[in-house]
């Protein structure tokens, strides 16, 4: 995980594909889907985003 953190944090440009690529899920999800798929597309999606926060905010300035 430490790992994927700084990956991210290393370069800002990698930290904002990954958000855009997780929003624009959420966003087909809702528009595409079914219902029911539409519910479970847009939970990973936010469950990723949040993942995505807590690895760069919470583990990549953690102390080397």
């Amino acid at each position: 995980m430490r790992e994927v953190a700084r990956w991210l944090w290393a370069r800002p440009d990698r930290l904002a594909l990954t958000s855009t690529v997780l929003v624009t899920a959420n966003v087909v999800a809702m528009s595409l889907a079914p219902r029911a798929l539409a519910l479970t597309l847009q939970t990973a999606s936010i469950t990723g985003f949040l993942l995505v926060l807590l690895l760069v905010f919470g583990i990549g300035r953690g102390p080397s």
